[in-house]
């Protein structure tokens, strides 16, 4: 998901006006220098400069710095992609529907456990452990999580494209 996002947003178009999101998105003031620098360059020696792609790459640099994985990233990206009242539009374009809050709920908890398995090894956490212990798992919540996350993907998909 937070790859796709990453993709759909390297995608859009640069020309005003920009969605509000994407224009806020903080850039080095030295690679505003760097960008203006190359562009003198190019003029001196009579090459045609494409200061877009500069900016492209200028974005894609950004957007490697940020996730897109819980609610607030993917709410984040979505208004990056300009879309308005995106959890509203999600919930309806999910299958099965569901409600806004139980959407974000959903990810978020799918969120935290990814967390919990990549940074802490899906150990639960105790006060005095006698020994180290996994939280449990099965193959039937993963199939269901892995299910999901395919449709909210195509439900971002639908409200993106």
């Amino acid at each position: 998901m937070d790859t796709y996002l990453h993709w759909e947003i390297r995608k859009i178009k640069l020309a005003s006006p920009l969605p509000q999101k994407l224009a806020e998105v903080d850039v080095p003031f030295s690679d505003l220098v760097a960008m203006g620098e190359k562009s003198v360059r190019s003029r001196k020696r009579g090459v045609r400069d494409r200061p877009r792609t500069s900016a492209r790459d200028t974005l894609n640099d950004r957007l490697l710095t940020m996730t897109f994985q819980d609610r607030k990233g993917v709410e984040r990206a979505l208004q990056m992609l300009g879309a308005e009242k995106p959890w509203r539009k999600l919930s309806k374009a999910i299958e099965p529907s569901t409600s806004p809050e139980a959407l974000q709920r959903r990810l978020n908890e799918i969120s935290h456990r990814r967390n919990k398995i990549v940074h802490e090894g899906d150990l639960r956490r105790l006060v005095k452990p006698r020994a180290i212990t996994h939280e449990k798992i099965t193959s039937e919540s993963v199939r269901a999580d892995l299910d999901w996350i395919e449709s909210f993907i195509s439900a971002l998909h639908s409200i993106v494209d």
